[in-house]
């Protein structure tokens, strides 16, 4: 092996160990990177993406309201999420943003987002009529004296 093949060879794997060197450090030790969550969410307030239990491939309760499940994203940096059971919400904040947290959002249905075979709900499919109001009732009749009935 000649000088330059040697120069060649260390130069390689010198660049190999930085570059392994540099994922790691951002990955694992800085935890730089984001985090994609699907998260409840409230279709009555809300765009969401829906998803219905697929009886072909998983247990399915027969029920649409139980086997119907609306979702949205959240987008959170590795590095702002606490360390702790993010289904105790009493004592985590794992699924939402701190106020001024840059990075973090969340994502809604919406058309240009959806995936085929996927679908949206929005707000307006939820109104519900206000059954609370009395109906009206129904206008006085007039009675109209015709030419014939006065003679």
């Amino acid at each position: 092996m000649n000088t330059s093949s040697k120069i060649l060879f260390i130069l390689g794997v010198t660049l190999l160990v930085l570059s392994v060197s540099t994922s790691y450090y951002r990955y694992v030790v800085l935890h730089d990177y984001t985090i994609k969550a699907e998260m409840d969410c409230d279709p009555s307030e809300e765009s969401c993406f829906v998803y219905i239990c697929d009886s072909e491939y998983e247990e399915c309760t027969g029920d649409p309201e139980e086997d119907t499940w609306y979702y949205k994203y959240l987008y959170r940096n590795a590095q702002n999420i606490p360390l702790c059971d993010p289904y105790n919400t009493d004592n985590c904040s794992a699924f939402t943003c701190d106020e001024n947290e840059v990075g973090c959002y969340e994502e809604f249905c919406s058309k240009n987002l959806l995936e085929e075979g996927k679908v949206c709900s929005s707000p307006a499919d939820f109104e519900v009529e206000d059954v609370s109001e009395e109906p009206e009732e129904p206008a006085e009749s007039i009675e109209v004296e015709t030419e014939e009935e006065i003679e």
